[in-house]
């Protein structure tokens, strides 16, 4: 599934989330509408495990740091 903009996130069948309140937060006390309207439906993860299975099924769109990302890809490549 590709997805380019906050627009195409929104309005995909993808669940989305990541770590911890903090990151909802971020989300939801954005000045900007479509950033609000992502942290409105934001699942908070506690197991990156699940969420990168939920990713790889193509269900879940998981909002971490892109090296953190990138380690979990070859992680998974390694086994």
């Amino acid at each position: 599934v590709a997805i380019d903009t906050l627009e195409e996130l929104i309005d995909s069948k993808l669940t989305y989330g990541g770590w911890g309140e903090i990151n909802r937060h971020f989300f939801e006390s954005s000045p900007d509408e479509m950033i609000r309207r992502i942290g409105d439906n934001f699942e908070t993860v506690d197991n990156d495990e699940l969420a990168m299975d939920k990713v790889i099924r193509g269900k879940f769109a998981f909002y971490e740091n892109t090296y953190f990302l990138k380690e979990a890809v070859v992680k998974r490549q390694l086994k």
